[in-house]
């Protein structure tokens, strides 16, 4: 793998990462598990700031409470395949399918009411899409 390759996967991991945050950080209700880490940390204020900034803005719900899920499951599977690019692409793609596969059967246990929740069929498929396209591009470079 070309450091330029690699540059360019941890950039784009770290974008995912921080862009499903920011999202959910500045758009979704301040009830959630994230928050109460920011209070731990004491970052309440700062995002608290910043959340005041953005008021205004409405975004739509697939934005708002899907596409964090998607990003941060694209930035896994990068995160992944990067700690792993030495294997071979059957160890890889084990690695990089862990968290999409928790994401699916979340939602389908959701589906069926074995665990709390809300199944949407959007979330299912911010879980499953980034695993599709990787797999897809490790097949496309054999």
């Amino acid at each position: 793998m070309s450091n330029k390759r690699i540059k360019i996967q941890l950039i784009s991991a770290w974008g995912c990462l921080l862009m499903g945050t920011g999202i959910y950080l500045l758009f979704r209700s301040r009830e959630h598990l994230g928050f109460v880490l920011l209070d731990s940390v004491g970052l309440t204020s700062a995002v608290d700031a910043l959340r005041t900034l953005t008021e205004g803005i409405t975004v739509p719900e697939f934005v708002r409470f899907c596409l964090p899920d998607a990003l941060w499951t694209s930035s896994y599977i990068l995160f992944s395949d990067y700690l792993n690019r030495n294997e071979r692409t059957a160890i890889r793609v084990l690695w990089v399918s862990i968290i999409p596969l928790l994401g699916v059967i979340s939602e389908l246990f959701q589906f069926i009411g074995m665990i709390s929740g809300t199944f949407d069929p959007l979330d299912l498929a911010c879980y499953t899409l980034p695993l599709l396209i990787y797999v897809g591009f490790c097949q496309r470079q054999h």
